[in-house]
């Protein structure tokens, strides 16, 4: 020990980087900007690692980005027109039968002062066999089948007996042609279909619309074989995605709660949720406080963002891995005033992590940190150890 006291202090000096790097390393909140780097670009590390993909962000690679293909399910094709409205089991309807005179066969001789010749028969439902009757002509098949095809039919068996006989069929109440609105709605429940045809927006809309964000809600569609599940901006930016809803369909609306988070040298650290529908990466920064001058490094912000072969595709990126999915690392020069209207630009996706490196200065400060600590601690001891040596010899 009285030894490495008497080394001269240069040194002593010279010995300390060699001991901090066989002790491992300087304690940080992320990777160094160079370890970034560096395996991005080694394939040592590639290998042994996950692979991703390194690049510098610019406007145009900004643009790209923001118009490449999302991941959202949209099995259900849209469908130009309202689908062909068919009478159900349990639909009430009216039955009016008109004549071209009386004397017929439900318009007597002395119809009197009659609006006019016809006849509405007493209100029906569809019968659990699908038919309904009228009286002269039998059972009709209503179920299934459009009503002008219901009224040809009860046309053509009342043709021999009544005089040019005319059928009015009129839905009064549709209990076969229901859809189901559920989840974060504000009323939900089973609403009738409209016979002109309503859209997914449309029942969200009678149902109260969403309740919570516009921007976290999510709507899937179920039914008839199909399955849709897309965004509720989606819908709305997007008019033919907004598919019309089919009897019997499930719309479930659901909360997916969208947040990015933000690593590193910045004011604050942790998981924030989307105010808005894609906040830029300049205004993620700016809602965690923006950077801390006495530790960024405005040169190395990183953008980490999960990505299929698909979206690297089209904004020019090549593919890291084999997989269907590869991480992507955006390099962000916030020192070059040109890239703040990038990272303006630059809208962010669920679950993206923003990390801010630290500078160098900030590593040496550490390092210097460290060995005054080392140093005030070795001084200490040997105070300590003469003071006790002087005591004993008091005794």
């Amino acid at each position: 020990m009285w030894l490495c006291v008497r080394f001269p202090s240069a040194l002593f000096l010279l010995l300390i980087p060699l001991f901090v790097a066989s002790c491992g390393k300087l304690p940080g909140s992320g990777p160094s900007y160079r370890q970034i780097d560096a395996q991005a670009s080694n394939p040592v590390h590639a290998a042994v690692q996950t692979p991703y993909v390194l690049t510098n962000l610019s406007l145009d690679l900004a643009d790209r980005l923001n118009h490449a293909p999302l991941t959202a399910s949209h099995d259900a094709p849209p469908s130009p027109t309202a689908p062909q409205q068919t009478l159900g089991v349990g639909d009430l309807v009216d039955v009016t039968i008109f004549e071209s005179q009386s004397g017929g066969l439900f318009i007597p001789d002395d119809a009197g002062s009659r609006p006019g010749n016809y006849i509405t028969l007493p209100r029906q439902a569809v019968d659990g066999r699908g038919l309904i009757v009228v009286p002269y002509a039998g059972a009709i098949v209503a179920s299934g089948r459009t009503v002008s095809a219901i009224q040809q039919d009860i046309e053509t068996k009342l043709s021999n007996r009544a005089i040019e006989p005319q059928a009015v069929v009129s839905l009064v109440e549709s209990r076969s042609k229901r859809v189901s609105v559920l989840g974060d709605v504000r009323q939900p429940g089973r609403l009738d279909l409209n016979p002109a045809g309503e859209r997914v927006l449309d029942l969200i809309a009678r149902a109260g619309g969403v309740d919570g964000p516009q921007q976290e809600a999510w709507v899937r569609i179920e039914g008839h074989r199909r399955h849709a599940a897309m965004r509720l901006t989606e819908l709305i930016d997007e008019p033919n995605r907004n598919v019309f809803v089919r009897p019997g369909d499930v719309v479930s609306v659901s909360r997916d709660r969208r947040s990015y988070i933000v690593l590193g040298a910045s004011s604050q650290q942790g998981r924030f949720d989307f105010a808005e529908d894609a906040p830029s990466l300049g205004e993620a920064i700016a809602s965690a406080g923006g950077l801390r001058d006495d530790r960024a490094n405005a040169a190395r912000i990183f953008l980490y963002r999960d990505m299929t072969k698909d979206e690297l595709a089209s904004a020019g990126l090549p593919t890291a891995s084999t997989g269907e999915r590869t991480a992507a690392i955006l390099r962000v020069d916030l020192s070059d005033p040109a890239m703040l209207f990038a990272a303006q630009r630059l809208a962010l996706r669920d679950k993206d992590v923003v990390y801010i490196a630290n500078a160098d200065a900030v590593e040496l400060q550490k390092f210097l940190a460290m060995v005054t600590g080392s140093t005030a601690t070795g001084s200490s001891a040997l105070s300590d150890a003469a003071s006790i040596d002087r005591s004993l010899r008091r005794l």
